[in-house]
């Protein structure tokens, strides 16, 4: 993820790496003048004086225009780089293979996207920058202390070395409890999920108390883990500032030596002086911009999990169908259970084929098949008379309308979850929604603009159902997939979705029906028993 950003915000990336320098060597070249100045005031040079304070403000007019400019280049990087790894993050998980999706709980997917995706911003806006600033800031120091006194010199580099371990050593510990603690985060965000999911059945079976103590338990696992992070990285920075304030007070002993044997001035010792006091500042914070930059790490690390995880193809491919889908000899399991075993299944052109079974043989798992969901194990999939592989599988999608057990309502207007992402006629809509039962819906409602609540909260099941029937009527599709289309619905439901199943077949449409009931049975052409991983034929409808 980082290398991705990298090589599209190089240009930007390289001058804010930049400016971070310039402002470390202004800000040195200021206090360089700053003890000439206080050097040529104590020998009354008012010559040399004038002119190094007209420099000295110069100076600080540049270090302010560079600050500014560097604030607004901070704001907009911020905002790109936001943009774009959201994006990123987002479109990956629209085209995630849905096999790669079992591996996350929601509650987890959505701290990805949201609390993770913060680290890649904190890395470049924040951390990046503070590091590049401090350690361009102490390298300026030590030449500029190399060229005034050697003894000096020598000093600052044994400083700088035992802080640099010290920082390494801390750092990388850091590193490895907030990894924990993001998936701990994670771990409680995504049991919320589970909760607010669940909540009426919670309430019904008076649950709320044993809820309410397991996330007692996450929650305390959670803070622990970060707490424990917050506790390295507090040790790691205790010890440096004692470090510090340790050669802070043997360089002013040392400084003060000088003077007496006139080795140094009064003014070159402020200096020298000064930036050992704002060195003191400036490592504290490289080790709080490591840190940071390890946490944020740990956030990284989690997204770049994520997005190693297998994409679809974003092009659907052009599929025909105009003959007959045959699945042969079809092999799928899950978690080493074997679902379907040697499974044969022809359906033609303008069929309409019921599947049944007890819960949970496979009758979902079939229909996710031939949506390219899923693919076999082993077995061929054959579209008129043409295998197909498993991304030419996904072409399908385009010829299939599907009608889940559980429709999926979005959080919108009527119109919108009709429409879909396709814009169409407000009388092709009502004429779909009319087809669909939805008429006295639409009379009492605000017609499309009604507003629909996630999930459909202020939907029936029947009308949920019926609103996710109209959205795949407008798409007047070849094949028509239902799975459990009348398991739980009203009567008036039923009746309304078994009347368009048999204006479809009338059309010569394609349809596969997975179903418990029997009311669909007397319509189909073909009736199959899936039982053991296997389709047995029943003829003449006997089930």
């Amino acid at each position: 993820m980082i290398k991705l950003l990298v090589k599209r915000y190089l240009l930007i990336i390289g001058m804010i790496t930049l400016l971070g320098w310039s402002l470390s060597f202004i800000d040195i070249l200021m206090i360089s003048k700053g003890g000439k100045i206080i050097d040529y005031f104590g020998n009354n040079n008012l010559y040399e004086l004038k002119r190094n304070l007209k420099i000295f403000v110069i100076i600080v007019v540049i270090s302010l225009f560079l600050q500014t400019f560097l604030g607004w280049l901070f704001s907009y990087i911020r905002k790109k780089i936001i943009f774009d790894s959201e994006m990123f993050i987002f479109n990956h998980l629209i085209y995630l293979k849905p096999t790669a999706l079992l591996k996350f709980k929601t509650g987890d997917i959505v701290n990805r996207i949201s609390k993770d995706i913060q680290s890649i911003t904190l890395f470049f806006n924040k951390s990046y920058l503070d590091l590049v600033k401090n350690c361009s800031y102490i390298l300026f120091s030590f030449v500029y202390i190399c060229v005034l006194n050697k003894t000096f010199s020598t000093f600052f580099i044994i400083y700088v070395i035992f802080l640099i371990f010290v920082t390494i050593f801390f750092t990388k510990r850091v590193q490895k409890f907030y990894y924990g603690y993001y998936n701990k985060y994670a771990q409680k965000n995504a049991y919320i999920t589970e909760v607010i999911y669940g909540l009426i059945t919670i309430k019904s079976n008076l649950a709320c108390k044993f809820f309410g103590s397991r996330f007692k338990s996450i929650l305390k696992d959670t803070l622990n883990e970060g707490y424990r992070a917050d506790l390295v990285s507090l040790l790691g920075m205790v010890l440096t500032l004692f470090v510090v304030l340790l050669f802070v007070i043997l360089s002013f002993l040392m400084g003060l030596h000088f003077i007496t044997k006139n080795i140094l001035t009064l003014g070159s010792f402020i200096s020298i002086f000064a930036v050992y006091i704002s060195n003191s500042n400036k490592i504290s914070n490289v080790y709080n911009s490591i840190a940071s930059i390890r946490a944020n790490l740990a956030g990284i690390k989690r997204l770049d999990e994520f997005i190693k995880e297998e994409r679809e193809v974003e092009q659907l491919p052009e599929i025909r169908f105009s003959k007959k889908i045959i699945l042969r000899n079809i092999n799928f399991r899950y978690d080493n259970v074997e679902i379907l075993k040697d499974l044969n299944l022809t359906v033609r052109k303008g069929e309409f084929v019921c599947i049944t079974g007890k819960t949970g043989v496979g009758k979902s798992t079939l229909l996710s098949m031939l949506l390219g969901f899923i693919y076999p194990f082993s077995g061929d999939i054959i579209i008129d008379d043409e295998r197909v592989d498993e991304d030419e599988m996904l072409g399908l999608r385009r010829i299939i309308g599907y009608l889940p057990q559980h429709p999926f309502i979005l959080d919108g207007t009527l119109r919108e979850n009709v429409e879909f992402g396709e814009k169409y006629e407000d009388s092709k809509i009502i004429e779909v929604l009319k087809r669909s039962g939805l008429e006295d819906f639409l009379n009492r409602q605000e017609g499309l603009n009604t507003v629909l609540k996630e999930g459909g909260k202020n939907l029936s099941g029947g009308e949920r159902q019926r609103i996710h029937l109209a959205r795949i009527l407008i798409k007047n599709r070849e094949i028509y997939l239902f799975d459990e289309p009348t398991s739980n619905v009203d009567r008036k439901t039923e009746r309304i979705i078994l009347e368009t199943i048999r204006e479809l077949k009338e059309k010569g449409k394609t349809i596969i029906l997975v179903t418990h009931r029997e009311a669909p049975l007397k319509l189909a052409d073909k009736i199959y028993e899936l039982k053991d991983g296997k389709l047995k034929e029943i003829k003449g409808g006997e089930k």
